[in-house]
């Protein structure tokens, strides 16, 4: 089994308003402000963590597992998921509810707002890395329901099962101890800038004591590329560009999946974080969080040129 991927399945609709935030919203925001947007396109994807960081390892040419809570509404992306040769065997249905849903809008400046509906993905915790036959060499706890990342940090943990512990948007769900706690189970740790800050102001741990505490610590700063801190050394990679950004949906999922590539590999960090950059420009260049196409050997190209 190669490797796990835990987290969020949704049906992402994407939208894009001409023109930019700022210049319609109220400055300060103020209690009962009201901001309307006409969106011109719509767009239904599959989507969510887990989906799309799998999506990106097969174009890599790995072999996933996802493990994930949906509901009745998710038949067209199962079908999806099995013409891509993910294996949906941990996919579970949970009856009389929707498959998580989010709701996404782009603007000029690629600028995001989004509303996220957990749905199933509330129900993790009904699943169990115990339920898999053998334990995975490596896994990852991307956002998903509360209850159901902590299990699955512990239950990570016990196995002695390396992980990456990747909180996202889901970072405000936890206490600082639970933070602590996750980042004490897993190996190595990738947030945002933004992720980061929210990790420092609710554990109050500095940066220098996260890493001291994984592997690897990995912070992503967006067209500012990302750095990953590990022992004594720190790297930093500039962002890969590959042609004009059309939607940044996704491009941090796509990040992840070349990260798992390489770890699967043992590369060294400096090659690791390049890779992954070509990933996520890749997702860049395209609409959605999937639909993009990119294989190892065209992303190590990239990456030699790119950043020699």
């Amino acid at each position: 089994m190669l490797p796990l991927i835990t987290g969020s399945i949704a049906f992402d609709y994407i939208m894009r308003v001409n023109g930019r935030f700022t210049e319609r919203l109220p400055t300060p925001l103020h209690p009962g402000f009201s901001a309307a947007y006409a969106t011109p396109s719509l767009r239904r994807a599959f989507g969510g963590c887990a989906g799309n960081i799998a999506y990106g390892l097969r174009q890599l040419g790995d072999s996933p597992t996802i493990m994930g809570t949906v509901g009745d509404d998710f038949s067209p992306y199962r079908k999806y998921l099995r013409s891509l040769d993910i294996d949906d065997t941990y996919v579970k249905t949970i009856p009389d509810i929707f498959t998580a849903q989010a709701y996404i809008i782009n603007d000029d400046d690629n600028s995001q707002l989004i509303l996220f509906h957990a749905g199933a993905a509330n129900e993790a915790h009904q699943q169990s890395i115990v339920d898999l036959p053998t334990p995975p060499p490596l896994a990852i706890v991307s956002p998903n329901g509360r209850e159901g990342m902590l299990r699955f940090g512990r239950e990570l943990a016990a196995a002695q099962t390396p992980f990456i512990f990747d909180p996202g948007q889901a970072i405000d769900l936890f206490s600082g101890e639970e933070l602590i706690t996750l980042m004490e189970q897993c190996t190595w740790a990738i947030v945002n800038a933004d992720e980061f800050a929210a990790l420092e102001k609710t554990t109050g741990i500095s940066r220098t004591r996260a890493t001291e505490m994984v592997q690897a610590l990995i912070i992503t700063y967006g067209e500012n590329g990302s750095e990953v801190f590990a022992s004594d050394t720190h790297y930093h990679a500039d962002a890969a560009r590959l042609g004009e950004t059309q939607d940044t949906t996704g491009c941090g999922d796509a990040y992840r999946a070349g990260v798992i590539h390489g770890l699967l590999r043992d590369w060294e960090w400096p090659r690791i974080i390049r890779f992954a950059a070509v990933v996520a420009g890749a997702k860049a260049v395209h609409n959605g969080g999937q639909g993009y196409c990119i294989t190892a050997a065209e992303a190590t190209t990239h990456s030699e040129k790119i950043f020699s």
